[in-house]
């Protein structure tokens, strides 16, 4: 047994030092992937939880300031403005 151990050991150290063009590919374990944090420069397509969380902010936020232009381009907004400031100028005299 201890030699079977000892051979396993010698054969794993000799595929080490195989260099990593002449090994085939090994994909990451499936939980390792979630766990993996992209490097600087390396993985532009990755995209993290934290970076979708603010695409959708930023969708939602674009879309509510359109809404919010729409609606004041209402002849009720425009009217509702306008008598605010009537009543503004009202005041001051």
């Amino acid at each position: 047994t201890i030699q079977r151990r000892r051979a396993h050991l010698r054969d794993l150290h000799q595929q080490e030092d195989v260099s990593p063009l002449q090994q085939a590919p090994v994909a990451p374990l499936e939980h390792n992937i979630s766990l993996a944090t992209p490097k600087p420069g390396e993985g532009s397509d990755f995209v993290t939880p934290q970076k979708k969380l603010i695409s959708s902010i930023d969708v939602v936020e674009k879309a509510f300031k359109e809404e919010m232009k729409k609606m004041k381009n209402t002849p009720a907004a425009k009217r509702a403005e306008r008598e605010k400031k009537v009543r503004v100028v009202m005041a001051l005299r």
